[in-house]
């Protein structure tokens, strides 16, 4: 199923980039159009937001989400989670930014 949707998504993406030569229209805007206006984006926003809401466990190796990924889904964590456990997880960010920034 991932693959099938891989696939779509991809074989879509492609006619995006080859009807670049056949517009004055701005390359970028095409993509981006194209990427907005695909039907699974819905969907993969509501698996974002179902997954982030069941916590920050990056899996099975590791206790916590990185949070130099956290960056990728700060938005969907403000939706999701109580504003307190999104602030923790910024103070440890800066925290750890800190301890690199002195040595």
């Amino acid at each position: 199923m991932k693959h099938a949707k891989f696939i779509t998504l991809t074989v879509g993406m492609f006619f995006a980039l080859s009807s670049f030569g056949n517009t004055s229209e701005d390359p970028l805007k095409i993509v981006q159009k194209s990427i907005l206006e695909d039907p699974l984006m819905e969907q993969v926003s509501r698996m974002a937001h179902h997954t982030v809401s069941t916590g920050l466990n990056a899996g099975d190796g590791y206790g916590e989400v990185w949070i130099r990924d956290f960056n990728t889904f700060i938005q969907v964590a403000m939706d999701v989670m109580p504003d307190q456990q999104v602030q923790e997880c910024l103070n440890t960010f800066f925290i750890f930014r800190e301890k690199v920034v002195t040595l």
